[in-house]
Formats: structure tokens, sequence, C-alpha cells
């Protein structure tokens, strides 16, 4: 069984009972920072720890791609491993069902566009697999089961090698064929696609955004009709937008999926809008929320702080075409600016993010490259430290080891103690307002049940004889 939330009780440690959320820059040797790609977290032998992949336009505007495979929490770069491309769009997916994760990439390799399925093939290697499906630049592409037949499908945009504008669905059949599905969907490049489940009924539909044949921003939103058959829904009352960026999440904690979207709309002005969802696929924009308006970028809907919230994260170019990353945290389903981490984080436009619990520690750190305020190309990788607790006084030695398991949870987790500790641990769980919830001895083992139990912060005080820590966890 997987174990998160690695804690040590120390020694007459005098435990600081707010645990702060800080984000540390790492610094990886070797990376060439892209713009005009990607980037994707994956655990290439399921390890646990997190391998990353970059594709896009290097320096020079030179094709590139690289891949850091993640050995005892070093990166190293794996060479030749990718094709090179750049203008390109990735995704990640267990193609196969093996049960190990799988990417595919589409872009210029400085002669044609390709498009190459990466298959693991379990040991940490990956297969290069050319695909005879279209191949497009300044587009994206997505992977995930839009048929519900138990197999990963695949839908892309963007500029093909006959210059003309895209937008195709290919399903995978039993013997791993992409088969092109004939489906008007609205072809475009410098957009996004979002598969999401709009209307809760099990199937993903999909939201399209870019530059269509018309030469003029869009956005379509289609309705799955559980098949892989996507039906266009009229009036649906988004705005158009183009060099756009898409995520959809549970934005107000009421059971279904809400969408935020930005980019260049029909007045070719930058926005930034928020749509609720009433749960049936009718969504409703929202006044006055406070974010900035930005295009040619990423949106993130992630929760960053660990309080069982999505929050918000985006990265591209303002109203003024300066490149800018900000973060809004989620306060009861209104996005607020988190001034500390939006200062902290390198500003970039054309840009590729992705979030990801790296390191194993139960929080989501950040990978992120683009074109900086300086003209240049930047990256960054940011470990999240949310949930690392910190004590006056402590010192590597005293330490005894604690493990929480799963965090964040439903309200049930499990603790285990090392076998040094000989004495019951009073364990206490107390919430934000100070009021203690809970409390037990416990030996060694302890599962706790706190189910039914409001969703939130919570921390845990544990205190032996002259021990003593606290940790935070998340019941969402």
């Amino acid at each position: 069984m997987k174990k998160n939330g690695l804690i040590w009780l120390a020694l007459t440690a005098m435990p600081i009972s707010v645990v702060a959320q800080e984000f540390t820059e790492r610094n990886i040797e070797n990376v060439n920072p892209i713009i005009y790609g990607d980037v994707i977290w994956l655990d290439s032998d399921n390890d646990g720890r997190k391998e990353f992949v970059l594709t896009g336009a290097g320096e020079e505007y030179g094709e590139n791609s690289q891949f850091f495979k993640n050995t005892s929490d070093v990166f190293e770069e794996v060479m030749d491993l990718i094709e090179p491309v750049q203008l390109s769009a990735m995704a990640k997916a267990d193609f196969n069902n093996d049960e190990f994760e799988d990417f595919i990439i589409t872009g210029y390799n400085g002669d044609i566009n390709t498009t190459h399925l990466y298959l693991n093939s379990g040991d940490g290697d990956f297969e290069q697999i050319p695909l005879d499906i279209n191949a497009v630049t300044n587009g994206k592409i997505d992977a995930a089961d839009y048929n519900l037949d138990g197999r990963v499908d695949i839908i892309m945009t963007g500029v093909d090698t006959n210059s003309t504008y895209i937008a195709k669905m290919y399903l995978q059949n039993h013997a791993g064929e992409f088969v092109e599905q004939e489906m008007d969907l609205m072809a475009n490049y410098f957009g996004d696609i979002c598969s999401f489940d709009a209307d809760n009924d099990g199937d993903l539909d999909l939201l399209l955004t870019g530059f269509d044949l018309t030469y003029a921003p869009k956005t379509t939103f289609y309705l799955n009709n559980s098949l892989g058959g996507m039906t266009a829904v009229e009036d649906a009352g988004f705005m158009n937008f183009y060099f756009s960026s898409s995520a959809a999440a549970d934005i107000d904690s009421d059971g279904d999926l809400d969408l935020v979207i930005n980019g260049i709309n029909a007045s070719f002005t930058a926005q930034t809008t928020v749509y609720t969802n009433d749960g049936e696929g009718v969504f409703t924009e929202v006044e006055d929320e406070a974010i900035t308006d930005m295009y040619f970028g990423t949106i993130d809907l992630i929760d960053y702080n660990g309080d069982g919230h999505v929050d918000l994260f985006m990265t591209g170019y303002n109203a003024d075409s300066d490149p800018v990353s900000v973060a809004y945290d989620n306060e009861e389903g209104a996005f607020v600016l988190n001034e500390l981490l939006s200062d902290t984080v390198i500003d970039v436009a054309i840009s590729g993010v992705e979030w990801s619990d790296y390191d194993n520690d139960s929080d989501l750190d950040l990978i992120i490259t683009g074109m900086n305020i300086d003209g240049e190309r930047a990256f960054r990788l940011y470990e999240n430290r949310t949930f690392e607790p910190f004590y006056v006084g402590l010192e590597k030695n005293e330490l005894v080891q604690i493990e929480i398991y799963p965090n964040p949870n439903n309200g049930t987790f499990k603790i285990d103690f090392e076998s040094q500790i000989t004495d019951d641990v009073e364990i206490e769980v107390y919430n934000t307002q100070g009021e203690m919830i809970y409390r037990s001895l416990e030996f060694q083992h302890a599962t706790i049940d706190l189910s039914g139990i409001a969703k939130g912060i919570y921390f845990i005080h544990f205190n032996a004889e002259i021990d003593s820590a606290v940790q935070k966890i998340v019941v969402n």
C-alpha cells in the first residue's frame, strides 16, 4: 500500500501548529526551456517517482524534446528517447491497458509534421510508434476513452501537413488501431481541448476553442452520446476565444464540473471567464469575478494548497501583453488572489505547465516553462511544501518516523508508528478554529475514523511523554 503524509516525531522539539504553504525552486541540470510546446509528469516504471517530458521550440526555434528520469530523487536526461519536435502538443494515458503510463506527441520535426505514440515497456523504456493519423502544429491533443469501451481514444486540433485547420477524433479499436471518425468538429488552431463530463451522465463531453475556418475566435460545446458521437450545443452561452486555454473542475463544490476559459475574445482583447454548471451541462457566466484577463498560456484547476477545494493557476500574457503567472485560492467558490504564490512563480507565456505530486509528500508540485519578461525561454520546477511540518530546535538524529495515509482523505485514515516508540501516543485532532474534535491513545498502529466531519483542513497533534509533533491533513 502506498503511504503518504510522512512526518517525524521529534524528541523535545516544539511544534509550530500552523503549517505554512511554501514553494521552493529546485535546480535541474541540462533542461532546455521551450515555448510552443508542452510538458507532462509521468511515472514510467510505477516506482512512485515521477519523471517529466518536455517538447517544443528551444533556442533559435530549434526542435527540442527531452525526457528526464527520476532516479533516487535525482533527475537525469535520457538521451535520444524522443524525436525532437516543436509547435507541439502532448498527452499521457495508458493506451494499451498494461497499467503503465504512455504518451503521445504531435508536432513538426524540422522536415514534416509527425505523430508518435510512445508505449511504455514497464521498465522505464519506451517504444516509439509512428501513427497513421494526422499530425499537427500549433494545436492540441487529448487522450481519453470517449466511447466507454475501455480503450483510450484521441482528439487533436491544429494545422495539418496541408496547412489546413483540423479537428479530428480517432477511436481505438480492439487491435490498437486509431480509426478516424466522420464527425463535424470545429476545425481550429491556437486553441484548446477540454474533455469533461458536463452533464453528469458518465461520458466525456467536449469544449473546443480556437481560431476557426472563418479566421475568427470561436468556442463550440459538444455533448457525447456515450458512443463517442459529439453533438454541438446551439447557443451554449460561451464567449468565443482563441490563443485560448480552458479547464474544468467543481469550483463551487456542488457536484458538477464548472469551467474557466481565457484567451483573445471576439473584440480581440484578453479575457478570462468563469462559468458555473447547473449539473445538466447548462453554464452561466460568473459576474464580477476579479481575475486577470489573459491569453496564450495555460489554465489549471488544482488543489495546490491542500484544503480540499480546487484553486486556479494561470500563465500567459495579460491585457498589457506582459507574461504573468497568477494563482487564486478558492474561498467558498470564489477565487481570491494568492499574492505570495503569484510573486514566487516565474512569469511566462506561450507556456507549458503541469502539476503533480512528484515527491510523494501529498501536495502538488509544479513544472513550468515558457517565454519570460525578458523574451527568453525559462524553465522552473517548484516543490510544494504545504504538507511538511516544521519545528523549533529540531535535530535530525532525534527523529522517529510516523506515517499518515491517505492524505488527503475522506475522514478515515491510518497512522503507523515506528517500533522504537514504546509508549502510547496521545492523538488529538483540531479544526482550524482550534476546537479539539477527536482524542485517543494509540500504540504503533491506529485507524482514525472521522467520517461525517466537514471538508477542510485539520491538525493532528501527537504527544508522547517527551515527544510532540503536529501534522496537517485534508478531508475532502
